[in-house]
């Protein structure tokens, strides 16, 4: 594996410097995520300030002293000085001087101004030339004079000693049509441009965290702030749109010609027309840094992961590697220089070794294409079996079909833990599925199943477990009767005013009462109330009334807190309600207060009775205070309509609950029913393992079921939730599809929305799913100047052409390549390129004439069109003589 360094470089020259503020927070980022992944390691001997290197390796020595990053960070401050562009050239010097040859550097250069064209030293503005630090042959050992020349300070640092990767964040404030230093330097050295439209330190350090992510190959956990995109923060990716020819650039002044940059003093003042801007995302930053590390470089210890884990990133790998696989059925259809090479230079695995006759070696030893000498133990062999079929790799459908039906039963081995986990029980539910629908679409002729029936529903079951576990904090809405008083605080502007609603007429006070406080012997609860004296009692029973009430007249309503209770009443006395103190303890009604409530008894969520006298208005399920003696004798509760409603206020209030707030009165008897497993699955977490081992094969299919209820009567704070079996489906629903493939892209295995997975060719009989990124990086891995690869023109997984409408969308370069079928008849025979002048598919080379290494090309341009441009240049410069 090839090891990198990290190097930040922060251009502190301008006066209205934004990056300094920055550091801080970025570095404790920058440590954070270095220390928790091991990406970069360093240690060495100790331009304006250098920090030092701080090596959080494996070889770190506790008596090498580290340099403080952030209080070197905090230290820093701006010099106050004019630009100056040459500090630019000066710091890459000073990086390449510290670097090691060993690694390669990783370079976040923030850049504030362009550099200093070599052909403005002697102006007024610039020191002579020879006059320049970097001029002198030792200064920074060696390398200054190599990045006077800003084309020369590029190239050394692509194909010095001392190689470095160069990530440019843009100020805001840049000239636009300064971008083309920076996209050239980041072209060359293979990195990338990002121009940041903001001056914020935190943009700054969110655009360098997103980069430094997707350039590691990890993803970031999508929050309501990403959508898809660097945050919500405008910043763009510059890039040439033709690099014709940058291999043949000398210097600055070659530099300075199209398609490089506009600095003809005809078009001065303008963006260059070859540098295109494409808004920073996270889809871009996959295509500009594709996961995991090429093929060719996997060890053979990452190749046996397949046999112990089963996490995205690792099946992505391994999903690599099968769609990479060129398939031959024939001697006739390898290609020329392929079948007369040794075995040392290509490894070919014959197919006939899936054969019995062969001990079915072919999957164990598929691996030795990648890394000679690999051969698969027989379980992770069958893993990888199940893997193609789960991808649906036409090629190997019926040779993995062979091998699982070998391995049929000796999947359900609790001796072996490796196989009880949530990955590798997926995989194989998946891969069962897959095989089925592969039956019904005719491409396996056999009719038994690669899983036995009760295999399948042990591990569907141990699966479902495991995800309803992981979602029991899953946000759910629960449609709840309204309660007025539902914020945790209450106070005078968040109050519900509805109509007062059935009036009594107290006996002592002699003012129209609600039926709500009405207490015993005609009197109201005002009246009946102890208080300190006369004078309180008088203002109190005279607040929020009058003689003048009626049944429509608005007043406060309440609910009382108590969840076996939740009886709702109105209130006179309103701030001795809300600063209740020992008038209203918890804000309970009267009768929780007087006769307790009933929360704490063990039977109250099954009786769910309130202490007060109580009717229920059916529609919305909420309870009145109504004692009886204040009924007429044609009173019906049945004709009873609560006065919220009647004042226009809906019946149900939406909450969001999730299963883990449900379980304090409801148990988890509504989600899962099994032996010991009431009241105690939070505190569990066992592994599927541990469960299988303990419960064994018939106490797990025997005793856990899943939503067993079919009429659940869930509750919340104490009231009825009166969409219980909403909730319910949606809960099944959301752990159905974390169980499934059906959300998840084939190729590179990420959870994406299911309007955001598109078919992989759109053919009838190929079921598969892409992401966009992975669409866009399979169909337009080919490009003008290049090495056509015709396996990409295809499917990765059925090997077919895609649809036209796909082939639009995703693969539009190929639509203008002439003769690109001679391409793909001829593969084999030939190496065909696309001629970046003329777009045509043209042979390079046959392939028995080239090496076993790939062929690399970059802007390549046919004889023809050769011929003609070399020309041209000859016209130009008879002109130029005759002038």
């Amino acid at each position: 594996m090839e090891q990198y360094d990290l190097l930040l470089i922060v251009d502190a020259s301008n006066n209205r410097n934004c990056y300094i503020g920055s550091l801080t927070a970025l570095l404790t980022k920058i440590i954070s995520i270095s220390a928790d992944t091991g990406c970069f390691s360093h240690r060495a001997n100790s331009v304006l300030e250098w920090s030092g290197w701080l090596n959080q390796g494996q070889n770190e020595s506790p008596q090498e002293p580290h340099p403080d990053l952030i209080a070197f960070a905090k230290r820093l401050c701006k010099n106050g000085r004019r630009n100056r562009g040459e500090a630019v050239e000066t710091a890459l010097a000073k990086a390449c001087q510290v670097m090691r040859a060993d690694a390669k550097t990783l370079i976040f250069l923030y850049a504030e101004t362009c550099p200093t064209a070599s052909y403005s030293y002697g102006s007024s503005w610039y020191q002579p030339k020879n006059e320049d630090p970097l001029m002198a042959p030792r200064s920074y050992s060696g390398y200054g004079p190599a990045f006077v020349d800003w084309v020369s300070a590029c190239n050394t640092l692509r194909d010095g000693p001392k190689q470095a990767q160069v990530l440019s964040i843009l100020n805001k404030s840049m000239i636009s049509w300064n971008f083309y230093w920076y996209t050239y330097l980041c072209t060359r050295t293979y990195g990338a441009c990002v121009h940041v439209k903001s001056h914020l330190a935190r943009d700054i350090v969110k655009v360098t965290v997103d980069l430094l992510l997707a350039w590691m190959g990890v993803d970031k956990a999508p929050s309501a702030s990403d959508k898809g995109q660097a945050g919500d923060i405008s910043a763009e990716l510059l890039n040439y749109i033709s690099v014709r020819e940058i291999d043949s650039l000398e210097n600055e002044e070659s530099l300075r010609t199209f398609p490089y940059s506009s600095i003809d003093p005809r078009v001065w003042g303008e963006e260059s027309g070859n540098i295109t801007r494409v808004k920073l995302t996270a889809d871009v930053m996959k295509i500009m840094f594709p996961k995991g590390p090429p093929l060719l470089s996997l060890t053979q210890s990452e190749l046996l992961q397949i046999g112990r884990c089963y996490n995205p990133g690792v099946l992505r790998r391994f999903g690599a590697i099968l769609t990479r696989l060129t398939v031959v059925t024939s001697a006739r259809e390898m290609p020329d220089h392929i079948s007369s090479i040794s075995t040392d230079n290509v490894a070919k695995i014959p197919l006939v070794l899936s054969s019995e006759k062969y001990n079915r070696q072919f999957w164990k030893v598929l691996l030795h294409t990648i890394v000679p000498g690999t051969k698969l133990p027989a379980r992770s062999a069958a893993l990888l079996a199940a893997l193609s079929l789960r991808m649906g790799i036409v090629p190997f459908i019926k040779l993995a079909e062979q091998e699982m039906l070998v391995f049929k039963d000796k999947w359900n081995d609790p001796a072996i833990p490796q196989t009880w986990n949530v990955g590798c029980l997926t995989l194989l539910l998946d891969a069962d599925e897959a095989h089925q629908r592969q039956q019904d679409m005719g491409l396996i002729m056999t009719r038994s199943r690669i899983l036995n029936p009760a295999d399948r529903d042990l591990f569907d079951r141990l699966v479902t477990y495991k995800r309803l576990e992981e979602n029991l904090h899953t946000e759910l809405t629960a449609q709840v009767p309204f309660t007025p008083n539902r914020r945790l605080i209450p106070s005078a502007s968040n109050t519900i005013l509805a109509s007062v609603g059935p009036l009594v007429t107290c006996r002592e006070c002699q003012y129209p009462r609600s039926v709500t406080i009405m207490g015993t012997g005609g009197k109201c609860g005002l009246c009946l109330a102890e208080y300190t004296d006369k004078w309180e009692k008088a203002i109190c029973v005279s607040t929020g009334v009058s003689k003048d009430v009626t049944a429509t007249s608005k007043i406060t309503w309440v609910e009382c807190t108590s969840g076996s209770c939740r009886a709702q009443y109105v209130i006179y006395c309103l701030n001795r309600w809300l600063y209740s103190c020992d008038y209203f303890p918890n804000r309970e009604c009267y009768y929780c207060r007087s006769q307790g409530s009933r929360d704490n008894d063990e039977d109250h969520v099954k009786q769910n009775k309130s202490p007060a006298p109580t009717v229920q208005y059916n529609k919305c399920s909420n309870r009145i205070i109504w004692p009886e003696e204040y009924r007429t004798l044609l009173f019906k509760e049945s004709d009873f309509i609560c006065p919220l409603c009647t004042s226009g206020y809906s019946p149900t209030t939406e909450l969001t609950v999730t299963p883990y707030k449900l379980f304090a009165e409801n148990t988890f008897s509504w989600l899962v029913q099994g032996a010991n497993y009431q009241g105690k699955w939070l505190h569990r977490n066992e592994s599927i393992f541990q469960i299988i081992s303990a419960m064994g094969t018939e106490g797990v299919l025997s005793g856990i079921n899943f939503f067993p209820s079919s009429e659940p009567q869930l509750r919340y704070n104490g009231k009825p939730i009166r969409n219980s079996k909403k909730i319910i489906s949606t809960l099944q629903n959301i752990v159905k599809r974390s169980k499934t493939s059906d959300g998840k892209c084939s190729l590179c295995f990420s959870a994406s929305h299911y309007s955001h997975l598109l078919a992989a060719c759109g053919r009838d009989g190929c079921f598969q799913q892409m992401c966009v990124s992975c669409l866009m990086g399979w169909y337009m891995h080919n490009s003008a100047g290049r090495v056509i690869n015709t396996a990409v023109l295809r499917c990765p997984f059925c090997r077919r052409y895609p649809t036209l409408p796909l082939v639009k969308k995703y693969r539009p370069g190929t639509q203008r390549v002439k003769d690109i079928t001679k391409a793909v008849r001829g593969n084999g025979k030939f190496i065909y390129a696309w001629c970046y002048e003329c777009d045509t598919a043209k042979e390079v080379i046959g392939e028995s004439c080239i090496r076993v290494e790939p062929l690399e090309l970059t802007g390549w341009v046919c004889d023809q069109c050769n011929e003609v441009i070399m020309s041209e240049r000859r016209e130009r410069w008879r002109r130029r003589r005759r002038d």
